[in-house]
C-alpha cells in the first residue's frame, strides 16, 4: 500500500493542479491534467499488479524449493541413520572377530608352551 501511496505522490509531482479553479479559466486544464493523473494511476496499478502476480509466482517458487529441500533433507537423514545402524553392525562384528583372534592367540600360546614343555621333558 504504501508502495502505491509513494507512486501516487510521485504522479502528483509531475502535475500539482488537482483543483477546479474556473475563475481563471484553468478547468479544461485541470480536467486534462485529472485524466492524465487517472490515466497515470492506472499504469502504476496495472504494473503494481503484474509485481503482485511475479512476486507471487516467486514466492510459490520458492516456497516449492523448500519443500524439495525439505524431503531430500528427511531423506539423508534417513539414510544417514541407516548407515549409521550399519556401522554399529560392523563394529559389533569387528569386536567378535577381534576376541576371536585373541582366544586363538592364547590357545596358539598354550600349545606351544606344551609343545615345548613336552619336548622338554620327552628329553629329559
Amino acid at each position: 500500500m504504501s508502495r502505491i501511496l509513494s507512486d501516487y505522490a510521485e504522479v502528483t509531482k509531475l502535475s500539482p493542479t488537482l483543483h477546479n479553479d474556473s475563475s481563471s479559466g484553468n478547468y479544461q486544464k485541470n480536467n486534462t491534467t485529472l485524466s492524465e493523473e487517472i490515466l497515470g494511476l492506472q499504469k502504476l496499478y496495472k504494473k503494481h499488479i503484474k509485481d503482485d502476480e511475479r512476486f507471487s509466482q516467486e514466492r510459490r517458487e520458492f516456497e516449492q524449493r523448500c519443500a524439495e529441500i525439505q524431503n531430500q533433507t528427511e531423506e539423508d537423514l534417513s539414510h544417514t541413520a541407516a548407515l549409521l545402524i550399519q556401522i554399529n553392525e560392523v563394529e559389533q562384528m569387528t569386536d567378535t572377530v577381534l576376541a576371536h583372534i585373541n582366544v586363538d592367540k592364547v590357545v596358539v600360546t598354550q600349545v606351544r608352551q606344551e609343545i615345548v614343555s613336552g619336548s622338554l621333558e620327552s628329553m629329559s
